[in-house]
Parts: structure tokens; sequence; C-alpha cells
């Protein structure tokens, strides 16, 4: 190796902190070079964001269905409290309630023993 020194100058910069503050400075280090690369990361998102924004509102889209549209697809977890009552539904326990039984006719029952019987028969297990 020509060079022992990290590669990135990021990994750079958090390893001299390091050395020179233990790794409390290199967290501090670290958060000083997430916050631009987050930013740079969500900008051409947010940029087409408000882009779809401002095509929805020329085009007369209601204002509530654009932002719950780019809560959607942002991942956000907010949404409004009467589209919750909307969709709540009963919970399922399975606990109190058995599934229901199927109809099964005798005469099924007795032709399914009959040929468990037949094969049973001409089966034989020798040890």
């Amino acid at each position: 190796y020509l060079d022992d020194r990290p590669v990135f100058p990021r990994d750079r910069a958090c390893a001299n902190a390091w050395a020179r503050g233990g790794r409390e400075a290199e967290r501090e280090e670290r958060q000083l070079w997430e916050t631009p690369e987050r930013k740079r990361s969500t900008k051409p998102v947010n940029d087409l964001l408000l882009m779809r924004r401002n095509y929805l509102g020329d085009r007369g889209e209601n204002q509530n269905d654009i932002e719950q549209t780019e809560n959607e697809l942002t991942g956000d977890k907010e949404t409004d409290n009467e589209e919750d009552e909307n969709n709540e539904q009963e919970p399922i326990n399975d606990e109190d309630e058995p599934p229901p039984l199927e109809d099964v006719d005798e005469s099924d029952i007795e032709k399914e023993n009959e040929l468990i019987d037949t094969v049973t028969d001409t089966v034989s297990i020798e040890k």
C-alpha cells in the first residue's frame, strides 16, 4: 500500500477527528458530514415533488389530495383522523370464534375409510 490514510475525504476527516478527540469527536465530525449529504440526496426528490405540486395545482387538484399522495410517496405516516375512521375494520380474533365447519356427508367419510382400508390391506409392512 502506498498510503495508509483513509481514501475518502469523509473517512479521512472522521479518522483525524477520532485521533484528536476520540469517539465523541468522531461522532461530531460524522454529523457535520451527514447534513450536507442528506440535503444533497433529498434535493432531487423535493424538487420533483415541487414540480408535481405545481402541475397538480394548475390542474385544479384538491390541496388535501396532493398532500396525501406526497405523504404516500415520501413514506410519511401522517394521515387525517377522518381517513382513519373510515378505514377502520373490526379486529379479527381467532380465539373467540372458530372457523365455520365444512358440510361433509357421511357417505364421503365412508368412501374415504374404504379407500384407506384397501390401501393398507394391499401394502404390507415387513420388518
